[in-house]
């Protein structure tokens, strides 16, 4: 990188407080509630496929201070993840277009050392972000993708779930959590992408995360067996669903809508006022419409621009 007054390097354990800031300055501007903390930033750093020292970079102005940050994450089977962020009081200088360069070289990088047959980076925007979205589609990316945050407020009365036939709704056990995995894996193939994390990973990413409650997830069981999982944390006064997933054979009986009014109104009995998730806008699996016959609304979209990374392979 070659910008006057600014200079690169990777990120280590001593950024991650500001880092949070940077991320909670973001949000503000955009007038939204926080939704990228330390916490989820730990979660990426500890997947097994990442190196901080190799896929971080960290953009610092002359005094110090942290000017901007981005990330590349690998999402087997077919993407490679690019996240930046540029602090508002340092836009207009050239660091957005320095992150999508050194993100995109490093995601090539990443590409060509793996086994995975990786057809495109990804870049994660929002969609208020219209200057990223500018660099973005000048650099060569397009729009693959819309996901949507959603939420819902709990001051008032929440809906109490009706009982499924045969199925019984509960707390997660951390003894089952290979089982638990394996029904979002199961659930997920029907996913865009279909990269739902293994177990090493997911593990990392949830039940090593500081805040990890295992009293805030629920499971569906039916004959002894997992049939649906939402996996839920709570994230600066928000009760957020991570994870909800039902088997294919058991959907369209209200099982997930059963999943998460059980995790609505355990929020609310905790005080929360608020609950959020994040979805695909065209889930194959009609989650938008269940969130919406649930009372949440969409606040916020989040656009992937994707280019080919041309391995033809």
């Amino acid at each position: 990188m070659n910008l006057p007054g600014y200079s690169s390097r990777a990120a280590h354990t001593d950024d991650v407080a500001e880092l949070e800031e940077l991320f909670i300055a973001l949000d503000r501007e955009e007038g939204v509630e926080p939704s990228y903390l330390a916490e989820d930033l730990g979660s990426a750093w500890r997947r097994t496929d990442f190196d901080v020292a190799a896929d971080t970079f960290v953009i610092t102005s002359d005094g110090g201070a942290i000017a901007a940050y981005g990330h590349v994450e690998t999402r087997p089977p077919t993407a490679l993840i690019a996240m930046g962020w540029v602090h508002p009081d340092h836009r207009g200088v050239g660091l957005g277009s320095s992150l999508i360069d050194v993100l995109e070289s490093r995601a090539r990088a990443k590409g060509d050392a793996s086994e995975e047959a990786f057809e495109r980076v990804i870049n994660i925007v929002t969609e208020w972000d219209r200057p990223a979205a500018q660099l973005l589609s000048k650099a060569g990316y397009r729009i693959v993708r819309h996901f949507w945050s959603m939420e819902v407020d709990l001051a008032g009365d929440v809906e109490t779930p009706d009982p499924v036939v045969g199925v019984t709704l509960r707390n997660f056990d951390v003894a089952e959590a290979v089982a638990t995995h394996n029904v979002l894996v199961e659930a997920f193939r029907d996913h865009w992408g279909s990269d739902f994390p293994g177990f090493d990973d997911w593990s990392a990413e949830t039940l090593e995360k500081k805040g990890y409650d295992p009293k805030l997830w629920w499971v569906a069981e039916a004959g002894g067996e997992l049939v649906g999982v939402l996996v839920a944390e709570v994230l600066a006064g928000t009760g957020w669903v991570i994870d909800l997933g039902v088997e294919r054979e058991w959907r369209k009986r209200g099982i997930g809508r059963a999943l998460l009014l059980q995790a609505f109104n355990d929020f609310k009995r905790r005080g929360l006022t608020r609950a959020a998730l994040g979805v695909d806008s065209e889930s194959l699996t009609g989650a938008t419409r269940l969130y919406e016959n649930v009372g949440m609304k969409r606040y916020r979209q989040i656009d992937f621009y994707g280019k080919d990374l041309g391995y033809g392979r």
